[in-house]
């Protein structure tokens, strides 16, 4: 299958290192993998999750008992700051302008190659938010970026024996998430309303190593990661 339209869904938590808030080279990787995209003709969307720093001003916040819908807005504005600086570094391909809705990304989309953006509203996640550009540009793939390979049956970084799903249903996934804890800035890879998205628009998605190869690979057809499968 030939993809032209996708979105890319940027975990904040590999744009950090152990010793710095914001991972300069991990910017710099992203966005050479992005102008790579752009140049063999695909047009890219990438949401750009809160990440470290994201969690730094959520744990003071928290602290201050600072309510939870207010710390949803704190979260939202971070994810913007990175798209914003992933922008800057994809710039005049991707306009320094970070959308916040869905009428915006159309219009941004609609006369530039590639759009950075991260959160648009409290209690959803940029993954939700991902699955929400996927079905509003009519995406041809949505690659979900993670620090490990896909989807396991369990912790791959608790349990050794874990085991990576190639294929795993949609339905499999909501069954998983029933009981899941959902707070600001804890968000797991996906969410319910992520799940619901993808559902009803049946949006051809990948989870996926967030490693430039691995992204290109995965454009290209190669079967990395865990593929969400509609039942």
């Amino acid at each position: 299958m030939v993809y032209t339209r996708l979105v890319i869904k940027v975990s904040g938590h590999l744009l950090s290192s152990r010793d710095h808030v914001l991972n300069y080279s991990k910017f710099l990787e992203y966005a050479e993998c992005i102008k790579e995209l752009l140049d063999k003709g695909h047009k890219v969307v990438s949401v750009v999750g809160g990440g470290r720093l994201a969690r730094e001003f959520l744990t003071i916040a928290r602290s201050a008992n600072v309510g939870e819908s207010i710390r949803d807005l704190i979260g939202i504005h971070v994810t913007r700051l990175n798209a914003l600086l992933l922008a800057s570094l994809l710039y005049p391909a991707a306009p320094l302008r970070v959308p916040s809705s869905l009428e915006e990304l159309l219009e941004l989309f609609e006369r530039s190659k590639a759009v950075c953006m991260g959160g648009l509203q409290p209690g959803q996640s940029t993954t939700a938010v991902s699955a929400l550009c996927a079905e509003a540009i009519k995406a041809d793939l949505l690659l979900i970026t993670t620090d490990v390979e896909g989807i396991y049956d369990k912790d791959p970084k608790k349990f050794p024996d874990a085991r990576l799903k190639k294929k795993i249903s949609i339905n499999r996934l909501e069954d998983i998430l029933k009981e899941t804890e959902m707070l600001a800035g804890t968000y797991k890879l996906f969410d319910k309303v992520s799940l619901a998205i993808l559902k009803r628009s049946k949006i051809p998605v990948r989870v996926i190593k967030g490693d430039k190869e691995i992204i290109l690979g995965s454009v290209e057809g190669k079967p990395h990661g865990s593929e969400i499968i509609y039942e």
